[in-house]
C-alpha cells in the first residue's frame, strides 16, 4: 500500500530535508524547528486529518507560521535516526508507518 496520508507526505519531505542536510552541509535556517512547537502542530495536523490545505501547513498558513509540514516531517525523521541509529538513505527503505514507529512520535 502506498504511503497516503497527511503525515506520510510531511515524512517524505522530512527525509528529503535530511537528506539535503546531511549530504549537502546545507543547514536551511528557514527549516529549523523547536521541537516543543512541532509537537503542538503534529496534534493539530491529526486534528484536522487528511482534508488538510497543503499550502497552508507547508508554504504558509493564514496566521503566519511557515513551513509546517516541512517541520513536522523533518522532526520526526531526526527522531527516528536519533532512535534507531539508521541513515537517512536506511530510512528510505522503510515504509513511514515503521518511520513513525521508530521515532517514539505517538500521535492521538
Amino acid at each position: 500500500m502506498k504511503n497516503v496520508s497527511t503525515i506520510d507526505w510531511m515524512i517524505n519531505e522530512g527525509l528529503g530535508m535530511v537528506f539535503e542536510r546531511e549530504n549537502s552541509g546545507v543547514v536551511r535556517t528557514q527549516f529549523a524547528y523547536s521541537k516543543q512547537e512541532v509537537k503542538k502542530w503534529i496534534n493539530e495536523v491529526q486534528s484536522i486529518g487528511d482534508g488538510i490545505n497543503w499550502e497552508h501547513y507547508m508554504v504558509q498558513h493564514p496566521d503566519g507560521r511557515r513551513r509546517i509540514g516541512y517541520k513536522i516531517g523533518t522532526y520526526i525523521v531526526d527522531e527516528a535516526i536519533k532512535y534507531s541509529g539508521k541513515t537517512v538513505i536506511e530510512l528510505t527503505k522503510i515504509k513511514n508507518a515503521e518511520i513513525l514507529k521508530i521515532s517514539r512520535i505517538v500521535l492521538i
